[in-house]
């Protein structure tokens, strides 16, 4: 708890009797996450919903390049004059802004950035940095000099955020602060520099693990220096292990076709795909928790089957200049409105700007297979997805009608531009957490501005938010961002918990390889989320060094064994990943006995689907029409002469490559391997470096 100054008190006309003071929900061993901020006996706000412009006594907390700023610019955005989201040469700022309830309470999340995210504030191991919590506290700053305890003039105007937050006027809530000190966890980026052993390519999700065990291991007397790609997906990581361009990948799914060498599977985590959502309650500006979705409902957000803003045209409305979106005419104008969604989620109203267009990772993934996987084995979602109505008459974007579950990638099949500029898959994975943590999603106005431009859009209020991110639990998890409890095949609504991926774990089936495990469709398994997914390492058995193969099995052996411990520490598992079964480290100690023997021994594959978006249309019993009787020009293939007027919000982002330093002594690793009856290996000790 850290404590402040007795806030002024509007209603009685003098400052409190109790001193504000503040709660942060984690101060050490910090990564790129997010942590909650709360406080008490600060000034009410006059509204819930923050507004730099109007609302008074907002609080503002930003994140500083010292444990002791006085100066506004050593602050991330927090001489911006209390506007969200600006953009910078480092990134969006991602100073925050609240309000107070009327009882003096009030909380925000921030979104913490390391040197690796954010080198102007430069936060690492060895440089801590600060929260600084600003509570607006008005003032008479039109005085000369400026009278920081005459509040005559604080209603409307010294104490809203864009006269409060900003060196020019801002000197009396500036001198109100509170400082929060934070200290960082070693992160990839602290590791010393050295020529790598190996390389790893893949898996996405396990990107927060491999940075844990880096930070613990690279240090080591004995290191083992790895050239990682943490942004590359699945598919593409098979494909370079296959063809020998990279040492390691890392997958969900089993490979299928040669390789230029032969390979084992070890079991490396277990994680999940989450639905993440900020939903806020337009009364209290607070964010909702407890959300259902089933596949349906999915489906319908990934296909954008809804007539946002009445642009399917209905009851005579036709949006100016483009026509009417005639693939989503006569279907609910938003997801509140959708009868299915209220019937599982009573308690939530309508907020946001009409638009539920979820955020989504672009390109081939093992992510979108087990997303679209369990989609496709409901019957209700795949009889939607083929063109049936569901119970309350809506249908599917017949645009997306030629869509293909399950897929291994997400794309906008909908022209029409408002749309089109609203759904944009974005690369890396990371990309998809970021612009929910910071409530925006990649969207561009539809129409240009007067030099051409497609502006973003301003990133979401909150208090006013209706966002939706489809990202792995371990991001999710970090970001503290609420997750959707889905279906599973029981008929249960369940979130992704060590509970539910320990009882998902019973509904996997083995592949013939006889490693490989997923999700058995529609096995009913109390308690079991439907979206848990194993990650394997992909590792040569034959055709590779002495040398790279010992420290292969270096590798695997730390994983197996303290890489499982969950924890905050550097070295250990982080929230949102299940630790393996003793099962699953056995098999990971024989892959790394098969990697040390180079005797060839490998793992048999099956052909996995090679799935793509278009396919052709099965038709359900009721199928919707496709003889649109209004405005036939937007409708049908003439649609699709229509320009396309997407632009993309992503950035393609250079696939940071990590020098991962490894190191548990060669002799501990033996010892360990020893005990599955290998044959003995000495593994050499090198000197530091």
């Amino acid at each position: 708890m850290f404590t402040g100054i007795h806030m002024w008190d509007p209603a009685r006309n003098r400052s409190s009797s109790q001193p504000g003071y503040v709660v942060v929900s984690q101060v050490s061993d910090l990564t790129n996450q997010v942590v909650q901020v709360s406080w008490r006996n600060f000034t009410p706000s006059s509204s819930v919903i923050y507004s730099p412009d109007t609302t008074d006594y907002p609080v503002m907390v930003a994140e500083c390049a010292t444990t002791h700023p006085d100066s506004w610019n050593q602050c991330f955005g927090a001489n911006n004059g209390g506007v969200a989201g600006t953009n910078s040469p480092y990134g969006p700022m991602n100073t925050v802004y609240a309000t107070t309830s009327p009882d003096g309470t009030g909380e925000a999340d921030i979104q913490l950035l390391t040197a690796e995210e954010d080198n102007q504030l430069g936060c690492n191991v060895h440089t801590p940095c600060s929260l600084v919590i600003v509570p607006s506290q008005g003032g008479n700053i039109f005085e000369s000099p400026v009278n920081c305890s005459d509040h005559s003039q604080d209603t409307g105007q010294s104490d809203v955020g864009s006269i409060a937050f900003n060196s020019a006027y801002g000197e009396c809530s500036w001198r109100d602060r509170i400082i929060v000190p934070l200290y960082f966890a070693p992160t990839p980026t602290d590791c010393p520099i050295r020529n790598p052993d190996f390389s790893i390519i893949g898996s996405p999700m396990l990107a927060r693990a491999m940075g844990s065990w880096q930070a613990a291991l690279c240090e080591s007397s004995d290191p083992v220096s790895i050239q990682y790609d943490s942004a590359q997906s699945e598919p593409l990581a098979r494909t370079d292990f296959q063809s020998g361009l990279d040492d390691i990948a890392l997958t969900t799914l089993p490979a299928s076709g040669s390789s230029e060498h032969p390979y084992a599977y070890a079991p490396v985590a277990i994680s999940a795909v989450s639905i993440a959502y900020w939903i806020d309650n337009p009364v209290t500006g607070a964010p909702l928790t407890h959300l259902k979705l089933d596949p349906r409902l999915v489906l319908k957000l990934l296909t954008q089957s809804y007539d946002f803003q009445n642009e399917g045209c209905g009851k005579g409305y036709v949006p100016k200049g483009v026509g009417c979106d005639n693939a989503v005419d006569g279907n609910p104008v938003s997801l509140f409105a959708d009868p299915e969604f209220e019937q599982l989620n009573p308690h939530v109203a309508s907020v946001g700007d009409g638009f539920q267009v979820p955020t989504v990772l672009s390109g081939e993934s093992d992510m979108t297979w087990e997303l679209t996987r369990w989609i496709a084995a409901n019957p209700a979602a795949k009889a939607f997805a083929d063109g049936s109505f569901d119970p309350w008459g809506e249908h599917i974007n017949t645009d997306y009608l030629d869509m293909t579950l399950p897929t291994n990638s997400l794309t906008s099949m909908d022209p029409f531009p408002p749309i089109a500029h609203r759904y944009d898959p974005v690369f890396p994975l990371s990309q998809v957490a970021e612009y929910q943590v910071d409530n925006w999603y990649p969207a561009t106005a539809w129409q240009p501005d007067t030099q051409g431009n497609y502006d973003k859009l301003s990133p979401e209020l909150p208090g006013d938010r209706a966002l939706f991110a489809i990202l792995d639990e371990a991001d999710a998890a970090a970001f503290d961002l609420p997750v959707a409890a889905l279906e599973n095949a029981d008929g249960q609504y369940v979130t992704p918990t060590t509970a539910s991926m320990s009882a998902a774990l019973s509904a996997m089936s083995t592949d013939k390889n006889g490693v490989t495990q997923d999700l058995r469709e529609n096995a009913r398994v109390a308690g079991a989320y439907p979206l848990t997914m194993v990650i394997y390492a992909m590792v040569p058995t034959h055709g590779i060094s002495k040398a790279k193969a010992a420290k292969i099995a270096q590798f695997l052996d730390f994983v197996a064994d303290s890489g499982q411990v969950p924890g905050t520490q550097p070295g250990e598992l982080p929230a949102g990943y299940l630790p393996l079964t003793a099962a699953m480290r056995a098999q990971t100690l024989r892959a790394a006995s098969e990697v040390l023997r180079q005797d060839g021994g490998a793992t048999t594959t099956r052909p996995v689907p090679t799935p793509t978006v278009a396919a052709t249309r099965k038709a359900g019993p009721r199928t919707v029409s496709l003889g649109y009787l209004t405005h036939p020009g937007s409708s049908g293939i003439t649609r699709y002469a229509l320009p396309v007027l997407l632009v993309t919000g992503c950035l393609l982002a250079v696939a940071g490559m990590f020098s991962m330093a490894i190191g548990r002594g060669g002799a501990a690793a033996v010892g360990r391997l020893r005990r599955v009856h290998l044959p003995r290996v000495t593994l050499r000790r090198r000197s530091q470096p």
